[in-house]
């Protein structure tokens, strides 16, 4: 008997002549096709890893969010101590009533200063000028307070209450000036209004400056003396609001 070598196998290849060319091989009687070149491309993205799109894995488990959340809540700032917000209460109101206190017993004048006898042709309708100048000036100076009591946080609506007894005042004022510029000017009735609108405007000034004491001390650092500066100045205004007042009279 004589050995036969097995046969080779038939293998047959098409190459179209296009860029994006097919292959198909025959081997074995199979016909095998093989996807264009452009699939196969070392820059197609279908070729990339999952590990390289650049796009982290989605979990759908939630922990990863859960956790991000609790560090989140695990970082925010403690606000201040007890000690610290009682302190912010106390040590402000003592300082505004020290410095209340002192000035009425050193720097209180007996019967007080009427504020119409310090500026007497302002308010008598003998100059037109002054009582001009006065309506004016109260206010501008009710405008910047109205302001600065709506931009601080908190709001301040004792310097509001102030801007408005000054829009008062600068109302009064106008008529006042409207009476001076007559040839036998009488006694202006706007006027009888001063006494009592002027020392309150300064009063609550007074009681919004010493009011921001507590909101400073409690911002701590540099703010703090900032606070302790309030006090005090508030302490100061009020006792000048109570001399311009009719209680000065009354104090001993």
């Amino acid at each position: 008997m004589t050995s036969r070598a097995p046969a080779a196998p038939h293998v047959s290849i098409d190459i179209k002549g296009n860029e994006d060319f097919d292959m198909e091989i025959e081997r074995g009687g199979a016909l095998v096709s093989l996807p264009p070149s452009s699939s196969l491309r070392p820059g197609s993205m279908s070729n990339r890893p999952a590990s390289m799109s650049g796009r982290p894995p989605a979990s759908g488990s939630g922990l990863e969010i859960s956790y991000r959340r609790m560090d989140a809540v695990a970082r925010v700032a403690t606000g201040p101590s007890t000690a610290v917000k009682l302190l912010a209460w106390v040590l402000p109101i003592v300082l505004f009533a020290g410095t209340l206190a002192g000035l009425v017993k050193l720097a209180h004048h007996a019967g007080g200063r009427d504020v119409v006898r310090l500026l007497p042709h302002a308010f008598d309708a003998s100059s037109t000028p002054q009582s001009g100048a006065v309506a004016g000036g109260a206010l501008v100076i009710a405008i910047a307070l109205g302001f600065l009591g709506l931009k601080l946080r908190p709001r301040s609506y004792a310097m509001l209450g102030s801007a408005t007894a000054l829009v008062i005042t600068s109302l009064a004022m106008v008529t006042v000036t409207l009476v001076s510029t007559e040839e036998h000017p009488a006694p202006p009735d706007g006027a009888l209004l001063i006494p009592y609108v002027v020392p309150f405007a300064v009063l609550l000034l007074g009681l919004g400056v010493a009011g921001r004491g507590r909101s400073l001390f409690l911002r701590g650092g540099g703010h703090r003396a900032g606070s302790l500066l309030a006090a005090l100045a508030g302490g100061a205004i009020v006792f000048a609001a109570l001399e311009l007042s009719a209680l000065a009279s009354r104090l001993p």
